[in-house]
């Protein structure tokens, strides 16, 4: 709802003026979304740091009327979600645990999320299994 107050030309002007705003709103609400439930680092100070950058930026780039600013503000967000992407497609490929580590919102693993791989493949398993 910001975005609309910050960026008038969203709403007054209909047309080019959209395609200036609207990809600023959106990459700064992405940008607070991976700051709340993105997981950056395995170390929780250093995630967390990270996570309060990212989401001190996005807050920067959905505030700033400065069009020019906040495009040049978008630039480390994209670069923070390409890393976490990055990082699930390579703990997708190397070990399915720690993927699952990345992608729970949790900071503090649960002795399931660290269980040995035939547990994991359990509950796979359990999904996987046809309703009778």
């Amino acid at each position: 709802m910001v975005g609309v107050f910050v960026h008038p030309e969203l709403v007054i002007e209909p047309g080019f003026g959209q395609f200036a705003a609207a990809p600023l709103i959106g990459i700064a609400t992405i940008g607070i979304t991976f700051s709340l439930q993105a997981s950056f680092a395995p170390i929780r100070l250093l995630d967390w740091t990270v996570r309060g950058g990212l989401a001190a930026v996005s807050v920067f780039v959905s505030l700033d009327a400065n069009n020019t600013k906040a495009a040049v503000g978008c630039i480390p967000i994209l670069g923070a979600m390409g890393y976490w992407v990055a990082r699930c497609r390579r703990a997708a490929s190397s070990n399915p645990l720690e993927l699952a580590q990345i992608l729970s919102t949790n900071l503090s693993p649960s002795p399931e999320a660290v269980s040995s791989e035939p547990a994991w493949q359990a509950r796979i398993e359990l999904r996987l299994s046809p309703v009778r």
